[in-house]
């Protein structure tokens, strides 16, 4: 099981690796479209490509979504190992 305290921003971690989004910090309308991508707290995913200059490719529930920059710090995440998955 995981602890709150081992959360960190979506940015802060390297491609290849795996996590489970605890928080969006966004306004309610920006919340409602990443959940309609499938994002949301609790979801689980492994990051494909970056972080970089442009973003991220986070793959979730068989599908890959392309994330700007500017939500790198705005979604908490929790690392999780791939046996936790």
């Amino acid at each position: 099981m995981q602890l709150e305290s081992t959360s960190c921003t979506l940015g802060s971690l390297k491609a290849g690796s795996r996590g489970r989004i605890q928080n969006i910090r966004a306004p309610e309308d920006e919340r409602r479209r990443l959940q309609n991508l499938g994002l949301r707290p609790g979801s689980i995913f492994t990051l494909r490509l970056g972080p970089d200059r442009r973003g991220v490719v986070l793959e979730s529930g068989g599908t890959r979504v392309a994330l700007g920059k500017e939500w790198l710090d705005q979604i908490l995440v929790v690392p999780t190992a791939p046996e936790a998955i």
